[in-house]
């Protein structure tokens, strides 16, 4: 019917940065007090139903949850895109972190190391695929680090870049379909080479890294949140 209800807005909710699904059918969304790195990170757990929000962490090392993502098993697996405290003079790049809902205990999975950056330097949007690996995106900071799309093993910590760099510009969000391929929003890419950016929707093949173009130009601005519905079509928002 295109009727469109509220559910949630004021406090605790923030400066909501991303949403997932639990097992429970309960929406995950990820909070910052601070849209500058300077924040206080919240998890909240939202009654679908009632609209009814649970804060399940409150934390100012996580100051800028970009993505998030719910495993078969109910953990919830957080990308925190980097921490700038000026004052403090406290930098750091991108971590991943595993959250139990039950009991609040938190787990760093890999942290980028600025030293030697080779495998991301930044965390944003997370997928899961049918392996329960976790499927992220560094956004990158162009010129210096190209953006990237990584396939991070939660039980081996092993991260392995499956996309590095053009025609991919600012990627936003992903998705992965029930074959495993994966789903980009991307929303300043130049899929056709035209030496102007538009946005684009990908599709990554990850074992043979080939890259397709499954949108691009008329109805799609600039990309920024990706979905797929239970009929596995996909839908997506301009910005």
């Amino acid at each position: 019917t295109g009727e469109m209800e509220t559910l949630i807005d004021g406090d605790p909710l923030i400066h909501p940065l991303d949403i997932a699904i639990d097992t429970s059918g309960a929406l995950i969304v990820t909070t910052t007090s601070s849209t500058f790195g300077d924040g206080e990170g919240r998890i909240l757990r939202v009654d679908p139903e009632t609209g009814t929000a649970t804060t399940l962490l409150q934390d100012p090392s996580i100051p800028f949850p970009s993505g998030a993502a719910v495993d078969s098993s109910g953990a919830i697996f957080i990308a925190n895109m980097f921490k700038f405290d000026f004052q403090a003079g406290d930098f750091e790049f991108g971590k991943l972190i595993r959250l139990d809902p039950a009991t609040g205990e938190t787990t760093t999975i890999v942290e980028a190391d600025p030293d030697s950056p080779n495998d991301f330097i930044f965390l944003g949007d997370l997928a899961i695929d049918g392996n329960g690996d976790i499927i992220a995106l560094d956004p990158g900071s162009a010129p210096f680090f190209p953006p990237k799309i990584l396939r991070i093993d939660p039980r081996t910590r092993k991260v392995t870049t499956l996309l590095s760099g053009p025609p991919l510009r600012t990627p936003m969000s992903l998705a992965v379909e029930a074959d495993g391929s994966i789903l980009i929003a991307d929303a300043n890419a130049d899929p056709e080479k035209l030496g102007i950016t538009t946005g684009a929707i990908f599709r990554l093949d990850p074992e043979s890294g080939s890259l397709t173009t499954l949108a691009t130009g008329a109805g799609v601005g600039s990309p920024f949140g990706l979905a797929l519905d239970q009929e596995g079509e996909l839908i997506w928002t301009n910005v």
